[in-house]
């Protein structure tokens, strides 16, 4: 009789899909975010990452597909018709539509400040409380994911 627990010869379970929507505009971003949220969800999931950089496009992306995490660099979401700051405060506006209207995670991240007001305030004021700097490490990563993401046991 065959050990239950001799997994020689069984079929290993297919990873379950998740589906990453990066906004970002820069390839670099969406394959070291894939790369760090693979690490940190493990074998049991194949991540998989799409990058969109125009709201837009990044609304019709969620609204097409399944979406299980939004990772946006918040000051490279491109509204064509603003500028500035006010570009800036869309974009947030966007951000905590997509967390709200959709249910969708969202993570963002910046490599600067725009002068004049706290690129954190507003996030947390559009309902996104995980936001970190760029240059950022994994860990900056692995706590937001820990965050956002309370039903993957890691």
């Amino acid at each position: 009789m065959r050990n239950p627990t001799d997994r020689e010869g069984l079929a290993e379970a297919e990873p379950q899909e998740f589906s990453v929507l990066t906004c970002s505009g820069e390839p670099y971003v969406s394959e070291a975010a894939k790369l760090m949220i693979q690490c940190y969800l493990g074998p049991g999931f194949r991540v998989v990452v799409a990058d969109r950089s125009g709201a837009r496009c990044i609304l019709d992306y969620i609204k097409e597909r399944q979406t299980h995490l939004v990772f946006a660099m918040v000051n490279n979401i491109v509204l064509p018709s603003e500028r500035g700051h006010e570009r800036i405060r869309k974009a947030l506006a966007l951000l905590g539509q997509i967390k709200r209207e959709f249910g969708i995670p969202v993570i963002a991240f910046s490599a600067f400040e725009p002068p004049g007001f706290s690129l954190p305030d507003l996030l947390r004021e559009n309902g996104i409380t995980q936001f970190f700097w760029a240059p950022y490490l994994y860990e900056d990563l692995r706590y937001a994911l820990k965050a956002e993401l309370p039903w993957i046991k890691t």
